[in-house]
Formats: structure tokens, sequence, C-alpha cells
């Protein structure tokens, strides 16, 4: 079975509703990935659903339900990050999602965030403000014009610490910043290789500071032996 029947690929927008109404969410998720899928495939509509649904290994209540809503889903805004939520953790939440807190809601939510922002990479800088961010569904803090309260919630120190330590104990996220503005995040790496990747990185980031300043130094140079000569050329 291949890795991509395992997880449901959705736009990162679709966070938009899953503090507020999360069953809508979860089902949004579900009707994006099956319908972006049966699209991607040739053949009649009903050969392109079977396929899929196959694919999947998932039953639908309502085929033509979850069709016209994923169909609807695919006119997003371009460019926009995208995501893959495994099935087994999109049908716990979508199975218990009654049972869900908050909390529990937000723990999901920035787990997708970061793997959002990992795209494919196995590890990458990132901050606490792109993690909101994605969270709640926009592609960069940028966006973010009015903050809502849980929004600014999250966004306190306490909170996404609180967040980022229980991925690291039970959703196997691995973090690493030493003296960094931001941290380096991963689910693939082990601590000592984030932390090589880290190291690198601020000694790659000392030595193009240091060509900056070497030819910020040399241009000085240039222009106060250009300023000379024109001085001596006019006085002449």
């Amino acid at each position: 079975m291949s890795k991509d029947t395992n997880y449901f690929n959705y736009p990162i927008c679709l966070h938009k509703d899953l503090f507020f109404s999360p069953l809508d969410a979860l089902n949004n998720m579900f009707d994006f990935a099956i319908v972006a899928y049966a699209e991607s495939l040739n053949g009649s509509k009903k050969e392109r659903i079977d396929y899929t649904i196959k694919h999947f290994g998932v039953t639908i209540g309502n085929i033509e339900r979850t069709y016209q809503n994923g169909l609807a889903l695919q006119n997003y805004t371009h460019p926009m990050p995208f995501v893959g939520i495994n099935k087994e953790i999109w049908f716990d939440y979508y199975k218990n999602i009654d049972d869900k807190t908050e909390y529990q809601i937000a723990l999901l939510a920035a787990h997708q965030a970061i793997k959002s922002i990992l795209g494919k990479k196995t590890a990458i800088k990132t901050n606490k403000a792109m993690i909101v961010a994605r969270m709640f569904g926009f592609t960069s803090p940028k966006e973010i014009k009015e903050p809502c309260e849980l929004m600014q919630k999250y966004s306190q120190r306490y909170w996404m610490d609180k967040l980022i330590t229980d991925l690291e104990l039970s959703w196997n996220l691995r973090t690493f910043s030493n003296h960094l503005r931001g941290m380096y995040v991963s689910y693939d790496l082990e601590y000592t290789e984030i932390a090589r990747i880290s190291e690198a990185s601020k000694q790659s980031a000392k030595i193009k500071n240091l060509k900056a300043l070497k030819k910020q130094a040399l241009q000085a140079v240039t222009d106060s032996v250009t300023d000379n000569y024109l001085s001596v050329t006019d006085t002449s």
C-alpha cells in the first residue's frame, strides 16, 4: 500500500473552521482529498469515484454530496500550502469529536500546521507566529488582520510552549533552538541531527555576515578613492 493512501491531503485554509466547527472542517478535509484525487484520474465520474474509494479504503455515505462539496472546495486561493492528515488521526477525531476538548483540537491544529510548514523537508526553521497562523488557516502571519480570541490565546507563550511540549511528548515532534530567532522542527530527525543543522546554519549566517561586512568595507574604500579623485579633478 502506497503512502498516499494513508493521508488525506488538503489546503491549510480549511483550518479556518477547525476550532469553531470541527466536524465541518474534518468533513471538508475528507471531501477535498477524495474529490481532488478523483479529479486527477481518467474515466467516468463513477469510475473515478469507485477507484478513489478503493484507493483510500473508505466508505462514503452520500457520494454526490461529498463530490459536490469537494468540488466546491477546489476553488481556493493560489498558492496555498497543503498538508496531509493521517487517516487514523482523522478517523479518531471524526468519530470522537464530541469528546475532544478545545486543547485536543489545538494539538491537532498545531501538528498539522507544523507539517504544512515542513512540507517535504525533514527539518526546517520556523517560529511560533507562523505555527499559530497555520493553525487557524492562514498562509503566514502577514495575512492576519484581526486575530480572534482563540488565536490570541494560543499566541501566548504559555499555551504555545505547552502545545510544543505535548507534541514532542506524544506526537513524535522534535524541536531545537539554541540562541536562535525561532526554532528547528522535525518529525523525522533525531535531536542530534537537528542540533547539527541548527549549528551549521548559524555558522553559515556568520560567514554570510562576514562577507557582507568585507563587501561594505571595500565599497567604502572605493567610494572614498572615487571622491578623492573627483575632488582633485575639480580643483585642477
